[in-house]
Order: structure tokens, then sequence, then C-alpha cells
């Protein structure tokens, strides 16, 4: 990524199925909301999922297993769970919708 994707932009992720592209997004999407002190950005993120497979499940369980030491506590889970919002989109309308 020739020093990573820029904070505060829209970026857009391609490729062929099962190349790991939701699994990046998530992983992008914890480390983005985590607190500066655990090696994150602390802010919130805004997961825009056109293929619909967002899974809560699957983030709770990066989060967990790559920090460790910072989820100990469900709370702090649950904290991390409530910085990343999530729309579907389905189409063009859907999207400029998003926006407004």
């Amino acid at each position: 990524l020739h020093g990573g994707i820029p904070p505060g932009t829209l970026t857009e992720i391609t490729g062929p199925a099962g190349c790991g592209k939701t699994q990046l997004c998530l992983q992008l999407s914890v480390i983005a909301a985590l607190p500066l002190a655990a090696g994150g950005l602390n802010t919130n993120v805004l997961y825009l999922d056109t293929e619909s497979t967002f899974s809560a499940t699957r983030l709770l369980e990066i989060a967990a297993n790559r920090f460790p030491d910072h989820f100990i506590e469900d709370n702090s889970l649950n904290l991390l769970s409530k910085r990343i919002l999530v729309y579907s989109i389905n189409n063009y309308d859907s999207l400029t919708n998003t926006w407004e």
C-alpha cells in the first residue's frame, strides 16, 4: 500500500472473490477504531458494505485475537463495535443517500 491508506478518505478495495478484501477491511476498521495507546487511530469508521459481507462476529474475533491485551474485557469490544458504523450499499442511489 506504499504508506497505507490516508485517514479521512474514501478508499475502494477491489479484487477477485476470496482474495481477502473483507478480511483486510475488517482489520483496518479495528486498527482505526483502537485507542492511540493501543496503537490505533482512535477514530470512528464508516464501513460501506457493497457485497453484504460484513460480519460483526468476525470483526470482534479479529479484534480479540489481534489485540488480546486490549480486549481482555467484553466492555472494550463493545466500545470498539460502537465506533464502526456499517452501511449496506446496493446501488448508486443508496451510496449518494449515505452522504446526505
